[in-house]
């Protein structure tokens, strides 16, 4: 089939609240996707997405979003197909409006809006592939080139588009408020330099697998040099695998982030144990974080699936999340039971360092095709 259709559904329920009518509901969640085409020889290539989101509360305001994505692309092999031209054009649109229940308020301070906006991106890539006696070698290098194009804002959009823009500049996390409903990820004028490789057993399985990439920005108010990212996968067998993925700041001169993990699966038993390092300016001020994560899976046949996972806060020497649960599947749907405990840091009236405990409980349904819904209880306690 050449096109998807979804309906999702999710309900959560905070345990520690008298009454959730103020906790957002997605109700539903509509998918639509028309999957790749092509036409003129494969030199014409396009998709087509559409998302449909009912945000919707009791009391306070709810939100109706549509979204609707188009790319467009040409390509154009060159050079007898050792290199490859692609010109894109990506359009987007979404129309947000605002509703109340019970009362006139709820509808008070957000107007409905549109956002519309195009960008074009150049690519210039070529693949080369060389076999060997034990083993194939691929190299990619890329150059791109990614222009904003224009946008339109109206109503809500345009009402906060300063305040979204200085929050998502200054790493500040959304706690309630318009941008609640801020779903824009803005585009900037960049190029980029890529160079990706991969190495092939004689049975084709993947050896090796490492890229890099330099972005170069050149949006006003933006340092010039983005982050320089390497990634690398390496197998030591078909079941053990060390994965990194690092990036580094420039104008900082230090490593803003970087993961390590080291993976092992055999179709029976996963299992993965993750580092993660992050160095940030949130509001100018420098954060590190560091993390300690572990996952581990039973499938103890092709329909029950076992699964826990842990995570513990190095920097803070306190524990950050803890999950249990199981999954059945079928040939047509599956059902997930999943409890996870996630420990968060708050500050008291007075200042002082506290944490929140939150325990989840959640109860997943998945039909196939047709799209799923999802049920969370929560309850919170002060550490």
């Amino acid at each position: 089939s050449e096109d998807y259709v979804g309906a999702y559904f999710k309900y959560f329920i905070d345990l520690n609240k008298e009454s959730n009518a103020d906790t957002i509901q997605n109700l539903p969640d509509l998918q639509y996707h028309h999957y790749l085409n092509t036409f003129f020889e494969d030199h014409f290539l396009y998709s087509l997405d559409y998302r449909g989101s009912n945000f919707y509360r009791e009391e306070r305001k709810n939100a109706v979003l549509n979204e609707l994505s188009l790319p467009l692309d040409l390509q154009f092999p060159l050079f007898d197909e050792y290199l490859t031209l692609t010109l894109s054009e990506n359009l987007y649109a979404s129309y947000i409006s605002f509703y109340g229940s019970d009362d006139l308020v709820a509808t008070q301070g957000y107007s409905s809006g549109t956002y519309g906006r195009d960008f074009q991106t150049i690519e210039l890539n070529t693949n080369l592939a060389k076999a060997f006696d034990d083993f194939t070698h691929t190299v990619s290098f890329t150059a791109s080139y990614l222009h904003p194009g224009t946008d339109k804002r109206t109503g809500f959009y345009e009402d906060y588009q300063s305040q979204f823009e200085a929050d998502k500049a200054n790493n500040i996390p959304c706690v309630e408020g318009p941008c609640e409903y801020d779903t824009i990820t803005e585009k900037i004028e960049e190029a980029a330099l890529e160079f990706s490789q991969y190495i092939f057993t004689s049975e084709g399985d993947e050896k090796l697998y490492h890229r890099l990439r330099q972005p170069l920005v050149y949006e006003k108010g933006y340092e010039k040099y983005g982050e320089l990212e390497n990634e690398l996968r390496y197998y030591f067998s078909k079941e053990l695998n060390y994965y990194n993925n690092t990036f580094y700041n420039h104008q900082r001169n230090v490593i803003s982030k970087t993961q390590n993990s080291l993976g092992y699966n055999d179709t029976v038993f996963v299992f993965n144990l993750s580092h993660l390092y992050e160095d940030k300016l949130i509001n100018n001020v420098r954060t590190n974080t560091r993390y300690l994560t572990t996952d581990a899976r039973y499938n103890h046949s092709s329909r029950w699936h076992y699964f826990a996972g842990y995570a513990y806060d190095i920097e803070n020497s306190k524990t950050k999340n803890r999950n249990l649960g199981f999954l059945y599947s079928k040939r047509c749907w599956s059902t997930e039971l999943k409890y996870v405990e996630n420990i968060r840091p708050t500050l008291d009236a007075s200042g002082v360092t506290s944490s929140i405990k939150d325990r989840v409980l959640y109860l997943t349904l998945n039909l196939r095709p047709l799209g799923g819904m999802q049920v969370d209880y929560k309850t919170s306690d002060n550490e």
